[in-house]
Order: C-alpha cells, then sequence, then structure tokens
C-alpha cells in the first residue's frame, strides 16, 4: 500500500496569490499563526488561529480532505479556536490551511498529520531543566516559543534503546531555527543534534540509550524571536526514516520503483509508487506504512511527460558520455566525491535547448554546477546557482536573496553536431543522498 500527498505548483497560481497577498481586501481575514501546527489522525485536534479578521469567519478549508470542522468559536477580530475531527485513515504529512469567511479566503499556513499521540506544551512553565515537563513517547509535542524562550522536556527511559527525537518548523513554514540537545538528569549535555541535512533546516537526533534513567530534551530557536509564528512540533518516539531515495521521478501514470536507504534503515528498501496521470501533480512525497510506523520518503518524486530513462555509469569520461535524446528526463546521482556525470545530445544549428537539475528542491544534498560544451570541448553555457525570477546567475551578496543550489541554463546550437552536459557537485561531494533529475527539452 503506498499513500502520496501531491503538491500543485502553478507560476501563473502562486503570482496572483503573491499580488492577492500584497492588497488583501479590506475585510478578508488573514492568518498570522497556527498552534498547534497539527494534529493526530483518528482523534480531534483544538486550534488556535490568530490573525485579522477572524470573527467572520465560517470554516476552515483544508487543501485535501481531512476530517470535519465541527467548531469554530471567535475570540475577537484577531483570533479563532476551531475543532477539527481528523480521520483515522487521511495521508499523513503536510497540508495547506486557510480560514474562510463571505469576504474571501485568507493565506496560508501548513498544518502537519501525525500518527503519535499529541501533547501540549505547559505554557510558561518548562524555561528550566528544573521545570521541565515531562512527556511520555512515542509523542508529538507542539511548542510555541516567547520571546528568549527555551523549553525544556523530561522522559524516561525504562531500558536500552534507540530513540529518535525530530524538531518540525520550518518545514511547517515556521520561522524557528531549531536547536536540539539532550542531556542527563544533572545537565550534563550528552548529544547535539546540529541541523540534519536530509530536513534542514530542522533537526533529528537519533540515540542509543545504554542504561534506564531520566534524561531532559531542550528546544530553543536560534534567533530567539518569540512571536506568535514560533510554532514547533517535537517527536520522539521510534520511527523509520531514510535519508536518500531513488530514482527522483517519472513519468505520469506510470508505475516507477523507488529504493530508499541511510537513516536507521538496517538495509535498503524498495516500494512501488503508482504515479498519477494528473497534469497538474508535478511532485509528490510517497508514504510507506510498515509495522514499525510509516516511512515517509525523504525526498520529493517529480512527475513529468517526457520519456524517462536512468544514468548509466561509465560516463564520467569526457570521451564516454552517455546518449540522451531530447526531450527526456534523466534520474541520475553523483555517487561519490569527484564523480562527475556527462551525457550528450545531438541538435542541428539554430535549435534551442533548456537543460534544469532539479536536485535541492526535491531534497537532494547535492549541490549541483552544470556545463555545456561543444564537439570541440568549447563552453557554451554554464551555471552553478538560480535565484528566484528565474534568473541563471549567482546574485549580488547584498541583495539578501537566497540562491537555490540548482541549476539551468539554455543555449542555441551554433552547429550541427554534439553537446555535452556535465553535472558535478560545487564542493565535489558524492554519495547515495546525491541524487537528482535531469530535464533536457527544446526551449
Amino acid at each position: 500500500f503506498v499513500s502520496c500527498v501531491g503538491f500543485l505548483v502553478a507560476g501563473v497560481a502562486i503570482g496572483q496569490q503573491q499580488k492577492m497577498a500584497a492588497a488583501p481586501a479590506a475585510k478578508t481575514p488573514q492568518i498570522t499563526s497556527v498552534y498547534p501546527a497539527g494534529g493526530q489522525r483518528g482523534a480531534s485536534a483544538e486550534i488556535s488561529v490568530k490573525g485579522k479578521n477572524l470573527n467572520t469567519v465560517t470554516d476552515l478549508y483544508f487543501s485535501r480532505p481531512i476530517g470535519t470542522v465541527e467548531k469554530i468559536e471567535a475570540k475577537g477580530t484577531d483570533q479563532l479556536v476551531a475543532t477539527v475531527a481528523i480521520d483515522k485513515d487521511v495521508d499523513l504529512g503536510t497540508i495547506e490551511l486557510r480560514a474562510v469567511s463571505g469576504d474571501g479566503m485568507s493565506n496560508l499556513k501548513l498544518f502537519r498529520v501525525d500518527e503519535f499521540p499529541e501533547i501540549a506544551e505547559t505554557t510558561e512553565k518548562n524555561d528550566t531543566p528544573a521545570q521541565a515537563q515531562a512527556i511520555k513517547f512515542p509523542s508529538v509535542v507542539n511548542g510555541q516559543f516567547g520571546n528568549a524562550d527555551v523549553d525544556y522536556y523530561r522522559i524516561e527511559v525504562k531500558k536500552k534503546q534507540r530513540i529518535v527525537f525530530e524538531v518540525e518548523a520550518r518545514r511547517l513554514g515556521s520561522p524557528v531555527e531549531a536547536r536540539l540537545t539532550l542531556h542527563d538528569s544533572t545537565g550534563r549535555l550528552l548529544a547535539d543534534a546540529a541541523t540534519t541535512r536530509a530536513i534542514r533546516p530542522d533537526e533529528r537526533l537519533d540515540f542509543e540509550f545504554t542504561e534506564p534513567g531520566s534524561f531532559i530534551i531542550a528546544v530553543e530557536d536560534a534567533q530567539y524571536a518569540g512571536i506568535d509564528a514560533s510554532v514547533y512540533r517535537l517527536r520522539v518516539g521510534t520511527w523509520p526514516y531514510a535519508t536518500t531515495m531513488f530514482p527522483l521521478g517519472g513519468r505520469r501514470g506510470e508505475t516507477v520503483e523507488v529504493t530508499l536507504e541511510g537513516g536507521n534503515l538496517s538495509k535498503p528498501v524498495k516500494h512501488k509508487v503508482d504515479l498519477p496521470a494528473d497534469a497538474n501533480v508535478v511532485v509528490l512525497r510517497p508514504q510507506f506504512p510498515g509495522k514499525q510506523g510509516t516511512l515517509v520518503a525523504p525526498m520529493l518524486l517529480a512527475l513529468g511527460d517526457e520519456s524517462d530513462a536512468l544514468e548509466k555509469e561509465p560516463n564520467d569520461d569526457a570521451k564516454q558520455p552517455q546518449p540522451i535524446a531530447a526531450p527526456c528526463a534523466v534520474n541520475g546521482r553523483i555517487g561519490k566525491p569527484g564523480d562527475k556525470d556527462r551525457f550528450v545530445i545531438t541538435a542541428k544549428k539554430g535549435e534551442k535547448y533548456l537543460v534544469e537539475i532539479f536536485a535541492e528542491r526535491l531534497g537532494s544534498w547535492l549541490d549541483s554546477v552544470l556545463t555545456i560544451t561543444d564537439k570541440n570541448g568549447r563552453q557554451v553555457a554554464e551555471n552553478d546557482d538560480l535565484r528566484p525570477g528565474n534568473q541563471q546567475q549567482n546574485p549580488p551578496t547584498k541583495t539578501g536573496i537566497t540562491p537555490i543550489s540548482d541549476s539551468r541554463a539554455e543555449f542555441t546550437a551554433g552547429a550541427d553536431g554534439e553537446y555535452t552536459i556535465t553535472i558535478d557537485d560545487r564542493y565535489n561531494s558524492g554519495g547515495p543522498e546525491f541524487a537528482y533529475r535531469l530535464d533536457v527539452v527544446p526551449s
């Protein structure tokens, strides 16, 4: 059984949403925060929504069916409390939530459907290790940071066991830059999660307890902002997770077999995913229920209409590029440090092509560099990082715009012949997590 969550990506629709957000109608509801930012499937969740013009809200809209909104109660114009009964068989993962009134629909916030029981942070009573809030696991703690706040939680480990701790914040649209640490009962630091690339910039800590005892978890925001939107979800328990998936895409309406590995999986596992034929679904995150819990894919699957191919080694030598024919999508990965993948297409003079790498946007660790050369080895196009707005140059440091580490280049064939596409990692890194999807289409 495979359940998948699809997301619509449409440039025009996004532009329209941004325009609406820039100049909302005077009475259109607006949301600044949702707490808790998730709920357990098969249970009811009481949600506090803060913002503006919320006193006329009549319903909550979710981007896919989640259950029933049983009650909505306004707490003035800037807050409402809603009770949502979540269906027991709804897909896990994040969905969009909006407030609806007769004056329009609000901006979106993300809401997480989980399989673990939900716990609420004890407000302002867990700010020191001595006041650490006792929690049981497996569970999800819904927290919210105040100004310069640090939240402490205590668990009792009764035997030797391996426990996973994970903070969800940025993945839910929260401004929180989470820091997660584990301490013993005396306050001695046992482990510092640091940023986990697979869920960056959120954090995960996978820890093996060798003896029973009382332990303290500390969660803090590196920015110490403490605004209403500073929400997070701390997951504590045991569940399967992977750090990589391959391939990263397939053709609409077809079945693709993916391999997941890394994380706490003892060995790679394979699953078949039936890709929807719906043209509106461009990416999805597969889920694979099992006895130990649901394994959620660490990367997204991209769907396309072009012919689909897999990279074939050896193709790192400039004299042995892998032949491909445009339009096509190729699933590959930079398998080891220093690896370079090369592909060759045959083009006629005057033909234009768009060559694009999808990696970081799908959850890959690859920081791609894309180079295109003609049959004489002369470079005709090159790109490192993208920036918003489809510009192909690295952004000036003063703009404050964060580049996308994926690459895109357009070129026009100056003569009939072969053109070689070379992909490598910006820092010469590589491994199973450095997967990508290469699109080559007429421009």
